[in-house]
């Protein structure tokens, strides 16, 4: 949960329902941002309740020794709780050394309470706390997005170049100095099944501006056309440009928690410029490059990544598809059947031949098999294809084959 002004452990121990509270170990994590409160007394799996970011309050229901808690203690540490808060004197009557050693080795504050509380009082002041500052959150981000819809008229060309300084408060001769492309955010279709709400694409834009930020990008978010977009000014190195982007496609999908099953979010990049004028175009490829990728189970978020992906989507005549398929069939259905039919990898061994270029080492390397299986698979293959693998231009059809069949058969 991504928030304005954070609500930390340190803002926690200085409110009035922790006053009571003794900070025994831990202290290094005073600035561990929560993202919420939840009492816990179950002693099984704690990876099943939590996600990280927490801060837990128990009471040891049950416990008859407190060294009971110290694997318990170190299972939520290591998922990433923000901190820990004990309430001694109902069922445990001291902390044990190891999670003091934990707390400090985790920087994870450990909090006591010597006197009875009543833990449904700490939850509901705590939640109230963070909800306060979710919702300043939301409207701050709100009011942003709100600030950048003059953008709207530079993604559809409807804009002079002076008034784009003028929007942009900096000079031309400082935002000569960029780099500009337009990128795209949305969850991957097949994860979901339910329509999003605008607060989670505010919190999403909130955590993009500012993980962009770190990769050397500013990013200006908006909504066109019902989806979260951004122009993207580039200040980092030009070489380097690719591989922050896809940093900041990493980080955001770590950061969001969206792993383990959990939806994922495609961010698309289109043609990149040093010309604003190109703005426009960037905004159309931005938006195939998005089409294309929500149809790949591998996304190429990339728009000059894209290579022969974006050619074959611009082929939108049904009857020529038809014939396409039938052509790529015709290529590699003799690996595809005998695949199906013996349960074997040809296909997937083929296209790891071409891809190590004829190495025949790092192939078997990469498939995890021996040489002498690797020369055997090869051997069925040439068999069943009676062509010359080398062959520059049977190579180049069968490469471009599974490059289609990818796409043109694994549709969302």
């Amino acid at each position: 949960m991504f928030v304005e002004k954070e609500v930390t452990i340190a803002d926690i121990l200085n409110s009035e329902d922790f006053h009571d509270a003794t900070l025994v170990a831990g202290s290094n994590g005073q600035n561990n941002t929560v993202s919420w409160v939840h009492v816990l007394e179950t002693w099984d799996d704690a990876n099943e309740w939590i996600d990280g970011g927490e801060l837990i309050l128990c009471s040891g229901v049950g416990v008859d020794d407190p060294k009971k808690l110290v694997p318990f203690f170190q299972q939520l540490v290591k998922k990433g709780i923000a901190g820990f808060c004990l309430q001694l004197g109902m069922y445990v009557n001291e902390v044990p050394q190891g999670m003091i050693d934990l707390a400090n080795a985790y920087d994870c504050p450990l909090l006591v309470f010597h006197r009875l509380v009543r833990f449904i009082d700490l939850t509901r002041d705590t939640v109230k706390t963070i909800m306060e500052f979710v919702n300043n959150s939301y409207l701050k981000e709100k009011q942003i997005l709100d600030q950048n819809s003059w953008m709207i008229h530079w993604l559809n060309g409807k804009i002079s170049e002076e008034r784009i300084y003028e929007q942009l408060k900096q000079p031309k001769s400082e935002v000569s100095k960029y780099h500009f492309f337009t990128t795209i955010v949305e969850y991957r279709k097949s994860d979901i099944t339910y329509h999003w709400s605008d607060s989670a694409y505010l919190t999403i834009s909130k955590s993009l501006r500012s993980l962009f930020a770190e990769n050397q990008f500013r990013l200006y978010p908006l909504f066109a056309d019902g989806l979260l977009t951004a122009i993207v000014l580039d200040f980092g190195k030009n070489d380097s440009w690719k591989k922050r982007f896809k940093a900041v496609i990493e980080m955001t999908n770590r950061d969001l928690r969206m792993q383990e099953g959990k939806p994922q979010l495609l961010i698309t990049a289109g043609c990149r410029s040093k010309n604003i004028k190109d703005i426009p175009r960037s905004y159309c490829t931005a938006k195939e490059t998005m089409n294309l990728c929500q149809r790949q189970h591998t996304p190429c978020p990339i728009y000059e990544d894209m290579n022969l992906y974006y050619l074959l989507g611009l082929i939108d005549d049904k009857e020529k598809g038809e014939q396409l398929k039938g052509f790529i069939l015709d290529q590699i259905k003799p690996l595809l059947t005998f695949d199906v039919s013996h349960n074997s990898k040809l296909m997937l061994t083929l296209k790891k031949y071409y891809q190590c270029n004829f190495s025949k080492k790092q192939t078997a390397m990469e498939l995890g098999i021996t040489r002498q299986s690797l020369y055997y698979r090869l051997e069925q293959i040439h068999d069943l294809l009676g062509v010359d693998l080398l062959e520059p231009e049977k190579r180049l059809t069968l490469e471009v084959s599974f490059m289609f069949y990818d796409y043109l058969f694994n549709e969302v």
